[in-house]
C-alpha cells in the first residue's frame, strides 16, 4: 500500500527526511553567518517542537493545530510574570507583599 503523497509529491517519509535535511541546513547556513548557536538552537526549537507534537511536517499543519498547540503544550511561559512577582515575606518590619530589593522611604 502507497502512503499518502503531501503537497509536494512525496511521500510522508520523504517529505519528513526532507523537513529534517531542510531543517540542518538552516541551522548550518545560520551557524555559517555568524550567529551564535543558542540563537539558531531558538530559531528552530519551536519548529522542531511542533513537528514533534504532531508528527507532521509543517506544511501539512492546519492554522487551526497551530493555534492548539501554542494555547496548549507549546505554551510560552511569561519571563515577566515569573520576574515581576511579588515575593511574600514574613520577617518582622517588612510588609506582606513588598517587592524585594524595593526600598520603603524609612529605610532611604
Amino acid at each position: 500500500m502507497a502512503e499518502p503523497a503531501s503537497p509536494a509529491g512525496l511521500s510522508s517519509r520523504t517529505s519528513g527526511s526532507h523537513f529534517l535535511d531542510t531543517t540542518a541546513e538552516y541551522q548550518w547556513a545560520r551557524d555559517a553567518a555568524g550567529l551564535m548557536q543558542s540563537t539558531v538552537d531558538q530559531l528552530v526549537k519551536p519548529v522542531l517542537e511542533i513537528h514533534e507534537h504532531y508528527d507532521l511536517v509543517p506544511w501539512q499543519l492546519s492554522p487551526t493545530m497551530l493555534d492548539r498547540y501554542f494555547a496548549g503544550p507549546g505554551k510560552a511561559t511569561s519571563r515577566a510574570h515569573r520576574v515581576g512577582s511579588i515575593q511574600l515575606c514574613d520577617r518582622p518590619g517588612r510588609p506582606a507583599g513588598r517587592r524585594r530589593g524595593t526600598a520603603t522611604p524609612r529605610e532611604v
